[in-house]
């Protein structure tokens, strides 16, 4: 079994092997491949041609993406997929990144045990939800004070770390990234907004902070990146009054719909958005790998 990196000249037989072992995926990484030096591209050929393929996305924030292919255990082997995502991984790390992830589908997906012997560790799982805006929310008085976000990154970075202090969302993340990448991640999801990123105060004092960035796709729709109370103002409804100055300063730019994602296991967080209105959309396992 050979693992190699596809050339120009095997990209047309790589991506025809990614749609029929999974139609759609192409369409997804195809402008993605196109970006030179974003992506790396990797498949594993047998005697009969190839048995599976992953590619890795390197996104800012020193962060990359996997996504696999295969043709099945049965004709692939699992000593080859993990040779491939080992392999892949490598090179992810040997690019600058410091944290490699893999999403699949919950209830017992097969590639999560591939994913464990290729040195991956089960983050949480993903709920993601949505809420149009076109329905009314009553707003409420608000004890809060929301100054903007100024562009400063080291005094933002300081509330989101406190923000992290006993957390139910994602914990065993915790430690694993270095602040000016967390900023850079949530920077580059979506289109960055500055002045839809709010640090509000109460009595002076920052509480936390609410970041929503634009999405080109669904059009028309925005996204909370991060929302995060510091542990000293937690069970006041505060997380509640950010949300909801989210979703109505989103309303008044025109936005139509808002999205956002939260780990199942944050059940303080998960209930507020479903009390607030937002319905499940899909739900994924986050694997992860650091150096």
């Amino acid at each position: 079994m050979r693992i190699e990196e596809v050339n120009t000249s095997s990209r047309q037989q790589a991506m025809e092997f990614l749609e029929s072992c999974r139609p759609g995926m192409v369409a997804i990484l195809g402008p993605l491949l196109a970006q030179p030096g974003r992506c790396i591209f990797l498949w594993a050929d047998g005697e009969g041609g190839p048995v599976a393929a992953a590619v890795a996305v390197s996104n800012p924030g020193r962060t990359a993406m996997i996504f696999l292919c295969h043709v099945g255990l049965s004709q692939a082997g699992p000593a080859a997929v993990v040779g491939l995502l080992e392999e892949l991984t490598r090179r992810a790390f040997q690019r600058g990144a410091q944290l490699v992830q893999a999403m699949l589908s919950p209830a017992g997906h097969p590639d999560a045990g591939l994913l464990e012997q290729a040195g991956y560790r089960r983050l949480a799982e993903l709920i993601y939800l949505r809420r149009g805006l076109a329905v009314p929310w009553q707003a409420g008085q608000t004890s809060l004070e929301f100054r903007p976000y100024g562009g400063q990154d080291a005094a933002l970075a300081e509330i989101i770390r406190r923000t992290y202090e006993d957390s139910q969302d994602c914990p065993g993340l915790l430690g694993w990234r270095a602040m000016e990448d967390v900023l850079a991640s949530h920077k580059a999801s979506g289109l960055f907004r500055p002045g839809c990123w709010w640090i509000p105060h109460l009595d002076g004092q920052p509480v936390g902070c609410v970041l929503v960035n634009d999405l080109t796709w669904p059009a028309g729709a925005c996204e909370v990146v991060y929302l995060g109370v510091c542990r000293e103002f937690r069970r006041r409804g505060l997380a509640r009054q950010m949300l909801r100055h989210a979703m109505a300063q989103a309303r008044q730019r025109g936005r139509g719909e808002m999205l956002l994602a939260v780990d199942a296991g944050n059940s303080p967080a998960v209930g507020l958005y479903r009390q607030e209105g937002f319905r499940e959309d899909d739900r994924r396992v986050v694997y992860i790998k650091s150096p």
